[in-house]
């Protein structure tokens, strides 16, 4: 079955540049749009479920994280992809921890877009280069086109990527190899944006046991918060 995409951008062009890009890829695809959050869910409850969703922050009448809020209330299980006109590394870090896939800047290169998009599809979340200033110290190793982990080539003209930075030692025993069945059935979950309490039903387990989970996965992983757990997941190779 071909995969089936969402964008809800209040930009015309903003949603044929998404179709298009995403067409380049696979003709096949089913791509949807809808200008508004209302509209987009009633798209999605008219529709056969869809693969992913690719949502602005900046629609009609949101503010914030309000979007991308609504729609993991709405639709928790769904994934989401943050296509935002803010750059701002403070955004992709709250878009993330409100359980995006990934938060891609609409000022990125088509190359950029598609890599993020392969690595989201992949399983993966993909954070933009100008987090690492924030998310420090992060390891660095080849990756997508404009991945955070990619090291920028020698002499690149511009400097459009900042130079990784060095990797905290890792918990001797740590990784994902360490971890419990269980904690590897809660990071997948984690990764797909799910919180806590949905966690807790899809398990059938209580909320504080999903808690305990999440702090033996951060302990393992070497992290001290959801967003770095989840980037460094998709480093590791983690597939969901």
């Amino acid at each position: 079955m071909t995969m089936r995409f969402l964008v809800i951008d209040d930009h015309p062009m903003m949603r044929d540049a998404i179709t298009a890009a995403l067409h380049s890829v696979d003709p096949a695809f089913t791509v949807r749009g809808a200008s508004t959050l209302a509209e987009g869910f009633r798209t999605i409850d008219a529709s056969d479920p869809f693969d992913l969703l690719f949502l602005d922050l900046g629609l009609p009448g949101m503010q914030g994280m309000q979007s991308l809020e609504e729609v993991r209330l709405r639709h928790p299980a769904l994934p989401v992809v943050v296509v935002s006109g803010s750059g701002s590394a403070h955004d992709a870090i709250a878009a993330i921890d409100q359980g995006a896939m990934g938060f891609i800047p609409k000022t990125a290169e088509r190359d950029v877009f598609l890599g993020a998009f392969q690595l989201v599809a992949r399983g993966g979340v993909y954070v933009p280069p100008e987090v690492l200033t924030v998310l420090a110290p992060l390891p660095a190793a080849a990756g997508v086109p404009g991945d955070p982990y990619r090291a920028p080539a020698a002499g690149a003209a511009g400097g459009r990527h900042p130079p990784p930075v060095a990797a905290a030692p890792a918990p001797e025993g740590g990784g994902l190899a360490a971890l419990t069945e269980r904690q590897r059935e809660v990071l997948g979950l984690l990764v797909r944006g799910l919180p806590n309490k949905l966690i807790a039903r899809r398990l059938d387990i209580s909320e504080s046991t999903v808690k305990l989970h999440v702090s033996g996965i951060f302990q393992h992983l070497g992290v001290r918060n959801r967003t770095r757990a989840l980037v460094e997941a998709s480093r590791l190779g983690l597939k969901v």
